[in-house]
């Protein structure tokens, strides 16, 4: 009896630490990659050339190619004026789901030629001009990659203490039941 009332406590402190580290892990892989792609939007804006109230590019293919290189995921880039495409892709989503919102743009999902993917959006205002605003995608293979890592260790790593805490629990209900009896 004694062993039940002190495992489960354990087990059920033990699974909620590994629930809310893995929570936290995920929300962290999140930011993270959002906070890159943000970065990668941003990096784009800066080639964005204003000439009285329309908007060019200053991107060269090379640069582009620079900008859109990943080795595991694919990436595509679209600059935006309203409705006209200045460069780049010219379907991609320009609002999705799972919107987070950061002070130098914002992340959401989408599909982008079928695949899904996260996007990010940063927004340039000039002058009384239409803004512009650029997005780039990319598939989530590397967020599916890290979150896939860390759910495996925290599972590991729970397995290895409940193992521990049932090795540990059950010598010492070996030793208790050695002990003479008072009675």
């Amino acid at each position: 009896d004694l062993l039940v009332r002190v495992l489960l406590p354990i087990a059920a402190i033990v699974t909620l630490a590994c629930v809310l580290g893995a929570y936290s892990a995920m929300r962290l892989i999140d930011s993270v990659f959002d906070g890159w792609l943000i970065d990668a939007a941003r990096s784009a804006a800066a080639q964005v050339r204003w000439s009285g109230e329309q908007a060019s590019v200053d991107l060269p293919p090379s640069a582009m190619s620079v900008l859109l290189y990943d080795d595991v995921d694919r990436t595509w880039v679209g600059v935006y004026q309203g409705p006209r495409v200045i460069a780049g892709e010219g379907r991609l989503p320009r609002n999705g789901a799972e919107l987070s919102v950061q002070a130098e743009g914002q992340a959401y999902d989408g599909q982008v030629q079928g695949h899904p993917v996260r996007l990010a959006s940063v927004t340039l205002a000039h002058d009384g001009a239409v803004p512009v605003q650029v997005v780039v995608a990319e598939t989530v293979l590397k967020r599916a990659r890290s979150r896939a890592d860390i759910a495996h260790s925290y599972w590991v790593l729970s397995a290895l203490v409940a193992d521990r805490k049932s090795t540990r629990l059950n010598s010492s209900h070996e030793w208790i039941s050695r002990m003479p009896s008072s009675a």
